[in-house]
């Protein structure tokens, strides 16, 4: 299971289409950078659970976990 490149894929495909000219990598800025907003988040956290198996609980849900991919990546290894 190579959990960034999951992501990465889902990020891209999701919320990246109409920024055309953005590159995605491990340390982009998700929220900062305007890739995903409060919704968009909520929508990441559903697919985290589902395609993880992982629960994020709600104190969890804060920036430094889902500041970059990376981050995010190493909440769900932890979690795991």
């Amino acid at each position: 299971m190579d959990i960034l490149a999951d992501l990465k894929e889902f990020i891209l495909r999701e919320f990246m289409h109409e920024l055309d000219n953005q590159v995605l990598d491990e340390h982009s800025a998700l929220i900062e950078e305007g890739i995903i907003d409060s919704m968009g988040l909520a929508q990441l956290v559903e697919f985290v659970e589902a395609k993880f198996g992982v629960k994020i609980r709600e104190e969890e849900i804060e920036m430094d976990n889902f500041r970059t991919l990376a981050a995010l990546s190493g909440l769900i290894e932890r979690k795991l």
